[in-house]
């Protein structure tokens, strides 16, 4: 899907058009933040005029076809945002408008602050200049995922863990990187090692969880499993310098599901499949370069796997400096 307008703030009404480029396809879409699907949201016919603050949500559908994934876009107009609910009152139906399992929803922002005639306090020009002096995130999500009295992440504050986990679409809006989007602070290895060692801990460990959270859901998977995979696991290293790395194992005679990890480790089974030799190990960054073609990138997965098709040759695995 595309959207002929990007996200932002925005002074006038825009005209926004949603298009696909696969033939026969139906657009649907949502405006109070709920995820669509195949059976809810409008149905798109025409561009759609945003005059105010607004959440797009879009989906693709086609008979027999997998959906697409839904796409969010949120457009702020300044001057409805700093008179949103100024009295106090639930944005729209569905919003608590009284407390949750004792947890107070206090909406809008403060007409005290917004209206004050004290420039060192606010006044709506400093209101709306401070509004779009740094980045804004915008986070969203269906309203049960927050207000649920059982499963909402705002109303039961003390949940902790994965099951506490919830989906959501997250936005940065008025930024400076290229073309928008997060921009990420990379610190000098020369200058900051003990900082790039913390951070390259902590992305190995959280690369380590979500691969083993995902192994356990494909291998219990009955199509995977049908399609007789091999979910290649993510290993994560430890040299005797402290220096941390991961990899994983590209298996012969089955498909492969490959984690993206920093090396890959080739290996061969005997004609009996009971026992396996280990060739020889590349980083991943050359064996792209030579086998990029048998790796192909599996759709809608993540974190990301790259599917197998079938193995090296011989002369692939010298080039890859492997003695067979």
């Amino acid at each position: 899907l595309v959207f002929s307008q990007k996200h932002g703030f925005y002074q006038s009404p825009i005209s926004l058009a949603i298009t696909t480029a696969t033939p026969g396809a139906s657009i649907r879409y949502t405006l109070d933040g709920s995820t669509p699907t195949a059976t809810h949201g409008t149905l798109y016919s025409r561009p759609l005029t945003i005059s105010k603050t607004s959440i797009v949500r879009a989906i693709g559908t086609k008979s027999s076809s997998e959906p697409t994934r839904s796409l969010t876009q949120s457009y702020l107009f300044l001057n409805d945002i700093i008179r949103q609910s100024a009295s106090g009152a639930r944005p729209a139906a569905g919003w608590p408008a009284g407390t949750v399992n004792g947890q107070v929803s206090d909406y809008g922002m403060d007409p005290d602050i917004v209206n004050s005639t004290n420039p060192e306090i606010g006044g709506v020009d400093k209101v709306k200049s401070a509004l779009t002096a740094i980045p804004s995130i915008s986070i969203v999500t269906d309203l049960p995922n927050l207000f649920s009295t059982d499963s909402g992440i705002w109303v039961n504050p003390y949940g902790r863990g994965e099951a506490w986990e919830r989906p959501a679409s997250v936005e940065m809006i008025g930024d400076s990187g290229p073309g928008g989007g997060f921009e990420i602070y990379k610190p000098d290895p020369k200058r900051e090692e003990a900082l790039c060692a913390a951070l390259a801990r902590h992305q190995l460990q959280y690369q380590f969880e979500s691969y083993a959270r995902q192994l356990e859901f494909l291998s219990s998977d009955a199509d995977v499993l049908q399609n007789d995979l091999f979910v290649s696991k993510f290993v994560a290293l430890q040299a005797k310098d402290g220096s941390l790395r991961s990899t994983c194992t590209w298996t012969q005679t089955v498909e492969c599901l490959l984690p993206k990890t920093d090396s890959i480790g080739f290996s061969v089974v005997n004609e009996e499949k009971t026992k396996a030799t280990f060739l020889g190990e590349v980083q991943w960054k050359d064996a792209v370069k030579i086998l990029g073609d048998q790796m192909i990138p599996e759709p809608g997965m993540y974190p990301p796997r790259f599917r197998t098709v079938g193995f090296p040759s011989k002369e692939q695995l010298q080039r890859l400096g492997i003695r067979v």
